[in-house]
């Protein structure tokens, strides 16, 4: 079986359905994660400190062992204004 995690932020994917991506992996399944926005701070995007989520989603996707990760990098606080650019890379 085939499955799609899509999670808003990096660490949602963890902490939301981590315990779901692993029943998935250990069944044999092939996963893949979406992640669909860097997340920002007071506002603004912090280039180093995206990235360090990065590093960490990374991280995570070794210790769950799932097959691929997606980063769409879209801006956090303007989601409402860029369905499309969800909806086509999907």
């Amino acid at each position: 079986m085939k499955v799609l995690v899509i999670a808003p932020h990096m660490d949602d994917e963890v902490l939301g359905c981590g315990g779901t991506i692993i029943r998935h992996v250990d069944s044999g399944d092939q996963v893949t994660v979406c992640i669909v926005a860097n997340r920002a701070y007071d506002h603004k995007y912090e280039l180093n400190l995206i990235e360090q989520e990065k590093d960490c989603c990374k991280k995570a996707k070794q210790i769950l062992s799932y097959q691929d990760l997606i980063f769409l990098d879209l801006p956090d606080e303007k989601l409402d204004q860029s369905q499309i650019d969800i909806i086509i890379p999907l």
